[in-house]
C-alpha cells in the first residue's frame, strides 16, 4: 500500500470518527479500501452510523484482528485535519480513495493478462474498465431525475418493458419478464429444466426480442433436435433413426418445423467451458435495438474467469458476474439454469426450496427471481396415468423481488419436449 493510499483511507475514516455530520455523506463501499482493517471499520460505520468513538475502540480491543486494535484506531482518530471540514472537501477525500481502488483493480486485471494472454483476458480487462468508469462519488441530482422518470411513466403505456412467457398460469403469477434481471431456473436432474428453458426461449423470441441459448451440457445439434421435435410434434426418439422410424408424413412435419425454426430469433451456442466473459462477448454481439434474453444451461458447468480455490467460490464469482452483466447491458435479462442439491431426495415432500440451491448462497442473493421445477410423477412412478408421456410440471416461484410468489402449472409432453 502506498503512503498516499494509506493517508486518504485514514483521512476519510478519521473525519467520519470525528465529525458525525459527515456520516450521511459517506459514499464508499468497504471493498474500496485496500487495508482490510480500514474496510472493516468502514463496514461498521455503514451498518451503525450512530456509533461513538468509544464503541469503535471497544470493538477494536475485542477484535484486533478485524479492526486493528486500540493503537491502530487511535492513530486514525488522531490524524491531523488541516482544512475546514465540509461535505465538499470530504467528497474529494473519498474520490481519492476511490481513484486508488480503481487503479488497483485495473492493475490486477493487467497482471491476469500477463499471466495468461488470451482474448478472454482482454475482454475481462475491458469489462472491468467499463465497470470502474461507472463508479462515482458524486450522486447529486439523480433523485430528481429518477422521480421525474417515475412520474412520467405513470402516463406512458408499457413504460417498463415486460415480455410475457406465454405460459398463462405463470404470467398470472409473475406478470411477465422484466429486463435487466438475473433469473434462476432450478431443479433436480431429469425434471425438465432444459425443456422448460427451450420452450420459454421459443415463447419469448420475436422480431423485437433476441434470444441466445448457451449450452454447456450438450451440442447445438442436440439442442436443435429438441426444438424441431417440439415444433413438429414428432417424438424425439424418432430422430435417432429417422430413416426407419419416421413416416413420409413425419418427414414433412419435420421439414416444415425446420423452416419455422430458421425464422426464429434464436441462436444456440455450445461450448464445454462457458465463463462470464464469454457470455459477455456473446451479449456484445447482440443487436443494441432489441430486448435481449440469454439462457445458460447450466450455471454449475460454467467456469470463473479467474482461478478459484473451491467450487463454492467459483459459483459465487460466476453468480456475481452474471448479476453485474444483467445490470450493465441495457435491455438484457439472463436465465441461468441451476442444479439442486441431493437434500431434496431425503425429504418426504420433495418440492425444492431455497436451501436446496447447490454450492452457493450467493445465487439466492443475486437472483431477482428463482423458479423451481417439480414433477410429482417423477417420484411417484407407480401411479397410473392416462397418458404416460404427459406430466404436470409445477413451476414454483420461490423468490420474486418485484412481485408475488406462487406456483404455476405447465403441461409437459416428454416425448416431444412440448410445454403448454
Amino acid at each position: 500500500m502506498t503512503n498516499e493510499t494509506m493517508y486518504f483511507e485514514k483521512l476519510v475514516l478519521g473525519k467520519l470518527i470525528k465529525f458525525k455530520e459527515l456520516r450521511s455523506e459517506f459514499r464508499l463501499e468497504p471493498e474500496y479500501f485496500e487495508d482490510k482493517r480500514h474496510a472493516n471499520i468502514a463496514n461498521m460505520i455503514l451498518r451503525h452510523p450512530e456509533f461513538t468513538y468509544e464503541e469503535l475502540l471497544s470493538s477494536a480491543v475485542e477484535s484486533p484482528d478485524v479492526y486493528g486494535g486500540y493503537d491502530f484506531v487511535n492513530d486514525i482518530a488522531s490524524i491531523e485535519i488541516i482544512e475546514i471540514v465540509n461535505p465538499k472537501s470530504f467528497r474529494k477525500d473519498q474520490e481519492k480513495t476511490l481513484e486508488h481502488y480503481k487503479l488497483r483493480e485495473i492493475d490486477k486485471k493487467i497482471q491476469e493478462y500477463q499471466a495468461a494472454k488470451s482474448p478472454e483476458t482482454v475482454q475481462s480487462i475491458n469489462a472491468e474498465i467499463d465497470r470502474l468508469n461507472k463508479l462515482t462519488i458524486n450522486d447529486n441530482g439523480t433523485k430528481t431525475e429518477v422521480l421525474k422518470d417515475m412520474f412520467n411513466s405513470l402516463f406512458e403505456e408499457g413504460s417498463i418493458p415486460i415480455i410475457k412467457t406465454k405460459f398463462n398460469d405463470l404470467d398470472n403469477v409473475i406478470d411477465g419478464i422484466e429486463m435487466n434481471q438475473l433469473n434462476i431456473i432450478a431443479a433436480r436432474p431429469s425434471m425438465g429444466k432444459t425443456a422448460f428453458a427451450l420452450q420459454m426461449a421459443m415463447n419469448l423470441q420475436n422480431d423485437n426480442t433476441e434470444v441466445i441459448f448457451c449450452s454447456a451440457e450438450t451440442t447445438e445439434k442436440a439442442v436443435t433436435r429438441r426444438i424441431i421435435s417440439n415444433l413438429s410434434g414428432i417424438p424425439l426418439n424418432k430422430f435417432k433413426d429417422p430413416t426407419n422410424l419416421m413416416t413420409i408424413d413425419d418427414i414433412d412435419k419435420v421439414t416444415a418445423a425446420i423452416g419455422l425454426y430458421s425464422k426464429m430469433n434464436i441462436k444456440i451456442f455450445d461450448n464445454a467451458i462457458f465463463t462470464p466473459n464469454k457470455i459477455r462477448a456473446l451479449v456484445q454481439g447482440m443487436s443494441a435495438d432489441t430486448e435481449k434474453v440469454v439462457f445458460i444451461d447450466y450455471m454449475q458447468l460454467m467456469q470463473s474467469d479467474t482461478k478459484k480455490s473451491s467450487s463454492f467460490d467459483e459459483v459465487t464469482d460466476i453468480s456475481r458476474e452474471l448479476k453485474i452483466l444483467s445490470n450493465e447491458v441495457p435491455n438484457l435479462t439472463i436465465f441461468a439454469l441451476s442444479q439442486l442439491s441431493r437434500a431434496v431426495e431425503a425429504r418426504n415432500d420433495k418440492r425444492p426450496n431455497m436451501s436446496d440451491l447447490r454450492q452457493s448462497g450467493q445465487i439466492e442473493q443475486d437472483a431477482n427471481m428463482i423458479m423451481f421445477l417439480y414433477r410429482d410423477d417423477y417420484y411417484n412412478r407407480d401411479e397410473e396415468s392416462s397418458n404416460p408421456n404427459q406430466s404436470e410440471l409445477e413451476v414454483i416461484v420461490g423468490k420474486n423481488k418485484d412481485g408475488p410468489q406462487g406456483t404455476a402449472i405447465v403441461t409437459y409432453y416428454r416425448d416431444t419436449q412440448r410445454m403448454y
